[in-house]
C-alpha cells in the first residue's frame, strides 16, 4: 500500500464524491494526509498541498469535535505548505482555525511556527519577535521585556566562560535532547534567532546563549547546530575572535552532519559561510556552498533562508569580481524565486545589488544613480520604512552609491556618500558581513586621500588612519582577500606624500595580488589609480598603458559602462 500510496490516493479521490459513508470520508481524509506529509518529506510541496486540500474537503464542521487531531495535523500542514508556496492570505485562514481549535500550547506551535516565519518574509518583524517571545513564555522560556545591551553582553561573557570548560570533542560528544517541552523551545527560538538577527541584536544574544546553555543541560538536537553558528558570529564581532567564530561555524557543521540535520542544513551553510568564513578564508570559497545551501533550503521548505543564502551568494559574488554578465543572470533568477515564495523583504533588500550589477553593465542612463530596471533610489529610501530594517536598508543604498561614485570619478559627492554611512552607523548595522564592512572601510579610505589632495587635511587624517589600521587587521586574518587593498591604500598614501617610488611600487603589488587572488575588478581598480598616478605626475606614455590595461580588466568583468568611462576620460 505504502509504495503506491499516491496512486491509490489520487484514484480514491477520483471517487470521493460518491462516498456515503462518514467513515470512508474520514479514512480517505486519513489517507490524504499521510500523502501529503510523505510528498512533503520528498519536498514536493506543491503535491503535498493539493494532498491536504483534498483531505480538508472530505470533512465537515462535525469532524472536528470527533476527529480533533486529523483536522489539527492536515490545518497545520496545510498552513506551513501555503507559507512554503507563498500563499500568506489563505495560510493565515487555515492557521486562525488551528488557534481557535487547539487545546495546548504544543499543539499551536507548529502553527505559530509558520505565522512567525511568515511575518520575517513580509517584513514584519517586529510583530514576528512579539509573537515569538509570547510563545517563548508559554514554553518556560521567559526573557525581560526591558533588555540592555549591557545585560546581554553579561549573558554572552557567562556563555563563554561555560564553553571554555568544555573541548569541540566534548561538545560534540553531548548526548541527544530528549526532553520534549526544551526540544520545542529549542525550536522555536531558533525560528525568532533569525529575525532579531536584524532587528533586535542584543534579543539574539540572549537567545542564542539560552539554546547554547539548554543544549549543554538536555543535550543536542538540530537546532543546536543553529545556535552554535551565531554564536560564533557573536563573538566576532563583540570580541573581534574571527578565527574562534569560524571554528564554532565547522562545530555546528560537524553536529548538523552527525545528527544528519537536513532541515537546518541551509540556515548553518548560510550563517557560516555568509557570515563566517569571508574573514579568514578566500570569499571566492564560499560561493559554491552558498548555492548549494539555496537548494538544500528550498528541498527542505526553508524558503526564508534559502532566498538570504542566494542574497549572501550575489553580494559575496559581487564583491570577489565574477563576471556580472552570469551573475546578473543568477540574480535575476534568484530574484524571480523570491518573489515565488513570497520573501518580500530579501526580495526587496537584493534591490541595490541587482541595480548595480546593472549600472556597471551599462544598462542605466546615469551609472552613478540606483535608478533602472530594477529600483528607484529616491522612492526605495521614502519607503524603507515600510520595507523593514528601516536604518539598514537606508545604510546599504549609501554603500553602493558611495562605491559607484567614487569608481566613475564623482570623489566629492563620493565623500558625501561615505559620511551619510557614517551617519547611519552602516558598520554597526552590518558588522557580520565582511564584504560591506571591508569594502567600506576600503572605499572611504580612498576617498579620504583622493580628497585630501585638494582639501584640509586634518579633516581626513583620522579616516586615512582608521582605514589602514583596519585594514592591516584583517589582512592579518586573511591576506587573500585584504592584501591588495592595504597596497592600494599604501601606493595612495605613498603618492599624497611624495614617495613616487614607493608609489608606484605599491601599485604594482595592488593590480599583481588582485590578479593573483581572482579580484579582477580591483586589479582594473589599481591599474586605474595607477594609471591616475602616472598621469598626474607627468608620465603620459606610462599611464596610457595602466589605463589600457585596466580597461581591459573592467570589460573583463564585465563593466562595459566603467570600461566606457575610462576609455573615455583616459584613452
Amino acid at each position: 500500500m505504502e509504495a503506491h500510496l499516491f496512486v491509490v490516493v489520487d484514484q480514491l479521490h477520483r471517487g470521493a464524491s460518491l462516498i456515503t459513508d462518514p467513515n470512508e470520508r474520514v479514512d480517505l481524509a486519513r489517507l490524504s494526509l499521510l500523502a501529503g506529509q510523505k510528498s512533503k518529506v520528498m519536498s514536493s510541496f506543491s503535491s503535498a498541498l493539493a494532498f491536504l486540500k483534498a483531505g480538508m474537503n472530505l470533512l465537515s464542521d462535525d469532524d472536528w469535535q470527533c476527529h480533533r487531531a486529523l483536522c489539527l495535523d492536515l490545518y497545520t500542514l496545510r498552513a506551513e505548505m501555503e507559507y512554503i508556496m507563498g500563499d500568506f492570505k489563505t495560510m493565515k485562514r487555515h492557521l486562525d482555525q488551528v488557534f481557535l481549535k487547539a487545546k495546548t500550547v504544543q499543539e499551536q506551535l507548529p502553527g505559530y511556527s509558520t505565522l512567525v516565519q511568515a511575518m520575517i518574509a513580509e517584513g514584519s518583524a517586529n510583530d514576528a519577535i512579539s509573537t515569538g517571545i509570547q510563545v517563548l513564555g508559554l514554553l518556560g522560556e521567559e526573557f525581560p521585556s526591558d533588555l540592555s545591551n549591557s545585560s546581554a553582553r553579561e549573558e554572552l561573557l557567562l556563555t563563554q566562560k561555560l564553553l571554555s570548560m568544555k573541548t569541540e570533542d566534548e561538545l560534540l560528544s553531548l548526548l541527544a535532547m530528549e526532553n520534549s517541552e526544551k526540544l520545542n523551545a529549542m525550536k522555536f527560538l531558533n525560528v525568532i534567532a533569525n529575525v532579531t538577527a536584524a532587528e533586535r541584536r542584543e534579543l539574539l544574544e540572549l537567545l542564542v546563549c539560552r539554546m547554547i546553555r539548554l543544549s549543554l543541560s538536555y543535550g543536542l538536537c538540530n537546532e543546536s547546530a543553529v545556535a552554535f553558528s551565531i554564536y560564533g558570529t557573536l563573538i566576532n564581532c563583540h570580541f573581534g575572535d574571527y578565527e574562534g567564530g569560524l571554528q564554532f561555524g565547522k562545530l555546528a557543521l560537524a553536529i548538523s552532519q552527525k545528527l544528519r540535520a537536513t532541515d537546518i542544513i541551509c540556515r548553518v551553510h548560510c550563517i557560516v559561510y555568509g557570515f563566517l568564513s569571508n574573514w579568514i578564508q578566500p570569499m571566492q570559497s564560499s560561493l559554491l556552498s552558498l548555492k548549494e545551501a539555496v537548494d538544500i533550503g528550498l528541498a527542505a521548505g526553508d524558503t526564508e533562508c534559502a532566498m538570504m543564502s542566494a542574497h549572501l551568494y550575489t553580494g559575496t559574488a559581487l564583491y570577489s569580481g565574477i563576471p556580472l554578465g552570469t551573475l546578473y543572470g543568477e540574480m535575476k533568477l534568484y530574484a524571480k524565486q523570491m518573489m515565488e515564495y513570497g520573501q518580500q523583504y530579501t526580495w526587496t533588500y537584493n534591490k541595490p545589488l541587482r541595480q548595480v550589477a546593472l549600472n556597471l553593465l551599462g544598462r542605466s542612463a546615469d551609472p552613478t544613480k540606483l535608478v533602472g530596471e530594477e529600483m528607484d533610489e529616491d522612492n526605495l529610501l521614502e519607503n524603507a520604512e515600510v520595507v523593514g530594517n528601516q536604518a539598514l536598508v537606508v545604510s546599504i543604498i549609501y554603500f553602493y552609491k558611495m562605491w559607484l561614485l567614487f569608481l566613475f570619478g564623482e570623489y566629492e559627492l563620493a565623500g558625501q556618500m561615505a559620511e551619510k554611512c557614517e551617519s547611519e552607523s552602516i558598520e554597526e548595522h552590518m558588522v557580520h558581513r565582511f564584504g560591506i564592512v571591508c569594502n567600506h572601510a576600503f572605499y572611504r579610505g580612498l576617498i579620504a586621500l583622493v580628497l585630501s589632495r585638494d582639501q584640509d587635511t586634518t579633516k581626513y587624517a583620522t579616516i586615512i588612519e582608521k582605514a589602514m589600521e583596519q585594514m592591516k587587521a584583517w589582512a592579518s586574518l586573511t591576506a587573500w582577500n585584504c592584501q591588495h587593498k592595504v597596497e592600494l591604500l599604501t601606493a595612495e598614501c605613498e603618492y599624497y606624500a611624495g614617495n613616487f617610488n614607493d608609489a608606484a611600487i605599491a601599485y604594482d603589488h595592488a593590480a599583481e595580488l588582485a590578479a593573483k587572488h581572482r579580484f579582477v575588478h580591483e586589479e582594473a581598480l589599481s591599474l586605474e589609480r595607477a594609471g591616475i598616478f602616472y598621469l598626474e605626475t607627468g608620465n603620459q606614455p606610462v599611464a596610457s598603458d595602466y589605463f589600457s590595461r585596466a580597461h581591459d580588466c573592467y570589460m573583463k568583468w564585465g563593466a562595459c559602462s566603467k570600461a566606457m568611462h575610462l576609455k573615455k576620460k583616459f584613452l
